[in-house]
């Protein structure tokens, strides 16, 4: 579950490439990053039900553990876009293979690592909650997305 909450999670921090197209700033952020970033807050803020001080000390560590995390899938990303199927050779591909398990790896070790940090804030109940949050406002932002995405322009 841990890991579908990130992977999925993951994916909803890339707009589409025609969003991508006519958004990106100077430093490659996205316009609607800061928008999502907040709805994301709200989101969780209201599913935990955190206390002052436990929303002054989680969302640090929710902060970095993001920032962490994408990172990680960033790499996946360039690696599965980097393969190209068509001309690889046996032994490229399980190169190809042994990164990604390696950052698949990687990336539970995060997962684990920052479940330790949340919990010295959170309850457990909490962090499930938290990561099942996750998981439903990616979904909730996916399927708005798509309904947005559904109609592309014609092209003539």
């Amino acid at each position: 579950m841990l890991a579908l909450a990130n992977t999925t999670q993951a994916q909803t921090e890339e707009p589409s490439q025609e969003e991508g197209r006519h958004e990106r700033g100077r430093r490659g952020r996205h316009k609607g990053d800061g928008k999502i970033e907040a709805a994301r807050i709200g989101y969780l803020t209201s599913k935990l039900d955190l206390s002052e001080a436990q929303a002054k000390d989680f969302w640090p560590i929710h902060t970095e553990y993001s920032k962490k995390r994408k990172e990680i899938y960033m790499q996946m990303r360039q690696l599965k876009r980097d393969i190209d199927v068509d001309n690889l050779t046996e032994d490229q591909a399980a190169a190809k293979l042994k990164l990604l398990f390696e950052l698949r790896e990687t990336e539970v070790k995060l997962e684990k690592e920052y479940s330790k940090r949340f919990l010295k804030v959170l309850t457990n109940v909490q962090l499930v909650k938290y990561f099942q949050a996750e998981i439903e406002f990616t979904r909730m932002l996916l399927k708005r997305l798509g309904k947005r995405d559904m109609h592309p322009p014609i092209e003539e």
